[in-house]
């Protein structure tokens, strides 16, 4: 394992890094329904060419509770 550099700042030590350290986790998609037009975001529904079924949650505000089908294309 390499040595990481850091800058002494008072009691406490900072790294630095950049985009080019970073990797993405998780993706988020912003959908709206097509039932109510609430706008939200949901999780890992992002694989080109699948398609999922998403409920617009009545708990989230302005939810109607109905269930969609979103397909999901990266173009």
């Amino acid at each position: 394992m390499s040595e990481i550099e850091y800058e002494e700042n008072s009691e406490t030590r900072r790294i630095y890094k950049t985009y080019a350290d970073t990797e993405v986790a998780s993706l988020y998609v912003n959908v709206e329904c097509p039932y109510c037009g609430n706008e939200f975001q949901t999780l890992d529904t992002d694989s080109c060419g699948e398609t999922y079924t998403i409920d617009c949650d009545e708990d989230l505000e302005d939810g109607c509770g109905k269930t969609f089908e979103m397909y999901f294309d990266a173009s």
